[in-house]
């Protein structure tokens, strides 16, 4: 039994070389959102490669993630700065509330919570659905919006993925160089539990109501 689990295939070395592509994906996520305008599009291409990963159909991570970074690139440009300008507003509106004495300024605060639930329903699966969806900007956010509400459990959860390791890492420091190592990759791997027999499903039925052409971005991605 231990020589079959320290095969080449054994699911000792395959779990061992998955650990070491999600530390090798969140550096690559991290070094190409530098630019900050193309964070966008290097989160669509995480998520593209640990989609890919979770059938176990990924194959020479550098190049995938770099193919649907290309590929991204122009919605996910849009998309950065739409998130950008939203918590740019965001802030703002919270500083100026907050500074508020007036009898509108509850109204305010509610308005304001109601802006960031769309928000965070809206980019929970923002990404995801960039990577395995061929769709412009609006079309993209209109789609994330409507299956995060949709699957608000799935929504929920998800948001808990991403959050939980910055959480732990603020209130124990020693564990931050984990947010460098796995802060993006890991959760956006697990995550894909929650939501590929979802997609699965409306690919299915993409291609059933006959608009399969060029909805679904990882055959095109595929075909070169």
């Amino acid at each position: 039994m231990a020589g079959k689990m320290t095969d080449f295939d054994g699911p000792l070395v395959r779990s061992t070389h998955r650990v070491f592509n999600l530390i090798w994906l969140n550096i690559l996520t991290i070094l190409c959102s530098l630019p900050v305008v193309t964070f966008g599009a290097s989160f669509a291409a995480l998520n593209t490669v640990v989609l890919k990963m979770s059938r176990d159909e990924e194959g020479y991570v550098t190049k995938e993630f770099f193919r649907a970074f290309k590929v991204n690139l122009k919605v996910g440009i849009k998309t950065s700065v739409a998130i950008l300008l939203f918590v740019a507003v965001a802030y703002a509106d919270f500083y100026a509330i907050s500074l508020l004495d007036v009898w509108f300024a509850d109204v305010a605060w509610f308005l304001l919570i109601l802006f960031v639930i769309f928000f965070v329903i809206t980019v929970t699966f923002l990404f995801p659905i960039m990577a395995k969806f061929d769709a412009g900007f609006a079309d993209t956010v209109k789609n994330s919006f409507k299956f995060g509400v949709s699957h608000i459990l799935k929504t929920l959860l998800m948001f808990f993925l991403n959050i939980i390791l910055w959480v732990v890492s603020y209130y124990f420091l020693f564990l931050s160089p984990l947010l460098f190592i796995c802060g993006f990759s890991a959760p956006a791997y697990l995550g894909t539990g929650l939501y590929k027999e979802e997609f699965r499903r409306l690919e299915e039925s993409f291609y059933s109501a006959g608009s399969g052409n060029g909805s679904e971005k990882e055959g095109r991605e595929d075909r070169g």
